[in-house]
């Protein structure tokens, strides 16, 4: 059985992690999720669920769709952690046989690897560098052009000089 682990997020303002919520909160929260997976353009939901890791509160979806005649399984692990929607997601091209607990995707013995992850992962907030910033992008463009259009005038300079002045030859 071969599959892919694929990681995403995206940073939204206002947003409340999933470990600082309220069970009702919590509740309402994950009745949202099931809704949007089950409105979503997925073939078939198998399952949706709620898992309390080590790293935090997850909702768990179990879901195929098919695109250009190839079907692919998923099963996607998704949090709001530091401000951040974060998903972790295991899919593959075969769901394997629903009767064999160590090949068939939704099972917890194939969709190991994807748990793992989740419970090993863990969040912080990235400091942000200096160069990151658009006022470093403008500063470091208007020097590199003034760089470049200096160097390019000395090199031109430099080689006319070099081309008019010759040396006095001795006789």
């Amino acid at each position: 059985l071969s599959y892919e682990v694929i990681l995403g997020g995206v940073k939204k303002d206002g947003l409340k992690n999933y470990s600082d919520m309220s069970s009702d909160e919590l509740a309402e929260a994950f009745e949202e999720y099931e809704n949007h997976c089950r409105q979503a353009e997925y073939d078939t939901v198998y399952s949706v669920s709620r898992y309390n890791g080590p790293s935090g509160i997850y909702f768990v979806a179990d879901f195929c769709t098919t695109t250009d005649e190839t079907t692919v399984y998923s099963r996607k692990y998704y949090t709001i952690a530091e401000g951040c929607e974060i998903s972790i997601a295991l899919q593959t091209k075969l769901a394997g046989d629903p009767n064999d607990t160590t090949t068939y995707i939704f099972n917890e013995d194939a969709a190991g690897v994807a748990k793992d992850i989740v419970d090993n992962v863990s969040y912080s907030q990235m400091k942000e560098h200096f160069t990151d910033t658009s006022m470093f992008s403008e500063l470091f463009g208007y020097v590199l052009g003034i760089v470049v259009t200096i160097g390019g005038l000395g090199l031109i300079l430099w080689l006319l000089i070099k081309t008019t002045s010759k040396p006095k030859k001795k006789f």
